[in-house]
């Protein structure tokens, strides 16, 4: 075929092709089937016709044809942003909402804080607002503009100093989340305290209503972005604890992508609360109804974004996230068969089995003992003198109904732990079930575990150590499953104990040494924080009093994780014993088969 022939045959599908490439709306298989077609015709050009013009005008009208395949499409920035708040972010507040939870309940109770010390001390807004601002306040009250400090600098400069420091609070309470939560728990706590003490200060001096109006012009999405950015360090320290079923790493990793973005999504929020605050909150003469028609706004903005779009995705079934459950970690064998080992297991068990448990139960716990403590310090005649001693974790002479709180804590963490050890995961219905299934077991055991906690004599604590080694409850809760009742549970639990006594010994001896030491860590980190807030209000009314009641928070915290390592102690020495039984009567009966074949030969 002559060149002239091959384009005379060809032309009107290139010109019709060409056409196509101009247009912008284009199928993709209209596209495929040119690219197809022009392929075809340059491969037939550069075979026939290698130094004819022909060839370079297909070759330059594939090239257009494969940049029109290659062109990305363009996203609407608008459709994008919204994409990112419906979806991404409502789907990451579904999956983490027990933060955002613990986040707001930690603020509002801070916030209480606050205003119970302002209503209480006369001097507390001073030593929380700073000498400085209060003076300042004090005269633009007796001026009768109370909220004159909003105008005390221009526009222009409050709003960036402003949305930049929000910024930093909000980056503030979200880093802090690496310290395990507690960073981030001291931010909102303060914060909280703050603003409590801010607004009850103005409430003492009859501007409630004035303040509120004001104030709350910014601060409704200034004060709800503080505790959502606290939500985000929750879930950091919250990834950095329990890792779940991933690696500790790759915990991280998604933590830290999950609550950055949580901690994005209140940067807008801020930029308008610095907007509000630095444009609009300055004139205090606005009428109250413009005012009420900020703050509602902005509330409904909050809601709308944070409480609304989440609900919605929830509804809807989607997720952005693969459902999972926690992994049971069960001692190995291989791993136990030196005393090092056995520690390194029950470390492990610990920090996989026993701390997913303890934050599951804390709660229950803590509706427990907290009542029951402010019942003991407030109405117990056995009041501490101030140079009594606690010797190990022990607690000072109680009442009935301090024990019983104890037993009832004990009750509720050997269920769990039992729950999560042989049902294989924990749920509600399994704990229940187990509970009534095994409710005599479970009190007996609890009733030997709680028994050492109220010793005060540190050398009957260390003979009853010896004798009844707290260990053999754990024992006895272990033999349910090869039992028929309580009785041959008992009995299987304590024989298994005596049997090997000086290994169960050394281990209580052991565990006694290691709560000894995390008394002395937590009483150090009771005194960086509880002795001074309890002091400082005197919510008992006495010195001896307060010392009473955080001896007992502090105790009772250190009861529930020394409890649980030691659950965690006990199970692994039980696998190991049980396996070395094991192999040594599988041992046994080896020797025996291979000396009765040479008895025979």
């Amino acid at each position: 075929m002559t060149e002239s022939e091959f384009i005379k045959q060809n032309i009107e599908d290139w010109r019709k092709f060409e056409a196509s490439l101009q247009s912008t709306n284009i199928d993709a298989d209209e596209l495929g089937r040119l690219y197809s077609k022009i392929s075809g015709d340059l491969s037939y050009a550069q075979t026939h016709y290698p130094r004819r013009g022909i060839r370079r005008y297909l070759n330059q009208l594939l090239g257009n044809i494969f940049s029109k395949m290659s062109v990305a499409p363009k996203r609407d920035f608008i459709k994008t942003i919204a994409e990112f708040y419906t979806i991404t972010v409502a789907g990451i507040i579904v999956h983490y909402r027990q933060s955002f939870y613990l986040s707001l309940v930690i603020f509002v109770l801070s916030v209480s804080v606050g205003i119970y010390s302002t209503l209480t001390y006369e001097n507390f807004p001073l030593s929380i607002l700073g000498p400085e601002y209060m003076a300042t306040t004090e005269t633009n009250i007796q001026n009768n503009d109370p909220m004159a400090i909003y105008k005390s600098q221009s526009s222009s400069f409050m709003f960036l100093a402003i949305t930049l420091n929000n910024i930093k609070v909000a980056f503030l309470a979200f880093v802090m989340g690496t310290f395990s939560m507690l960073g981030t728990f001291y931010v909102l706590i303060k914060n909280g305290i703050m603003l409590g003490t801010f607004q009850t200060f103005f409430y003492t001096k009859g501007l409630l209503v004035t303040s509120f109006l004001t104030i709350w012009i910014h601060g409704t999405i200034e004060i709800s972005s503080i505790v959502i950015a606290g939500a985000a360090g929750i879930v950091l320290g919250k990834r950095i604890v329990h890792p779940g079923t991933y690696t500790r790493s790759q915990s991280i990793k998604t933590g830290a992508l999950h609550s950055f973005i949580i901690l994005m999504s209140t940067v807008p929020l801020f930029v308008i609360a610095g907007f509000l605050e630095g444009y609009v909150t300055r004139y205090t003469g606005l009428p109250d109804i413009a005012k009420i028609s900020i703050i509602l706004c902005s509330l409904f903005l909050v809601l709308y974004m944070y409480v609304y779009l989440p609900y919605r995705f929830k509804k809807s079934g989607m997720t952005i996230f693969e459902p999972g459950k926690h992994i049971i970690h069960q001692p190995q064998v291989e791993s136990v068969g030196s005393e090092g080992g056995v520690l390194a297991e029950s470390l492990k068990t610990f920090r996989k089995n026993t701390i997913f448990v303890f934050f599951k139960t804390i709660v229950p716990a803590m509706m427990i003992l907290v009542p029951v403590i402010c019942y003991e310090t407030l109405y117990s005649g056995f009041l501490i003198s101030s140079s009594e001693k606690f010797y190990f974790a022990s607690f000072p002479q109680i009442s009935p109904v301090m024990y019983f709180g104890l037993f009832l804590t004990i009750f509720l963490f050997l269920s769990a732990q039992f729950t999560l050890t042989y049902s294989q995961e924990f749920s509600h219905k399994h704990w229940w079930d187990n509970i009534k299934k095994y409710f005599p077991v479970f009190v007996v055991s609890s009733l030997l575990v709680s028994f050492p906690f109220v010793i005060t004599d540190e050398w009957t604590l260390f003979l009853l150590s010896i004798t009844f080694p707290v260990l053999s409850a754990f024992f006895i809760l272990f033999s349910i499953q090869t039992s028929q009742n309580i009785f041959s549970t008992l009995q299987k639990g304590l024989l298994f104990t005596y049997h090997h006594w000086l290994k169960v010994i050394l281990y209580s001896i052991l565990s006694l040494i290691m709560m000894w030491l995390m008394n002395g860590m937590i009483s150090s980190l009771r005194m960086l924080f509880l002795d001074d807030m309890f002091f400082w209000h005197n919510l008992f009314g006495s010195h001896h009093q307060n010392l009473f009641f955080i001896e007992y928070l502090s105790k009772s915290v250190l009861m529930m994780i020394f409890i649980s390592f030691l659950y965690a102690l006990s199970r692994t020495l039980f696998v190991q014993i049980n396996h070395q039984k094991y192999s040594l009567d599988i041992q046994e009966k080896v020797e025996t088969f291979i000396s009765s074949k040479t008895n025979k030969v």
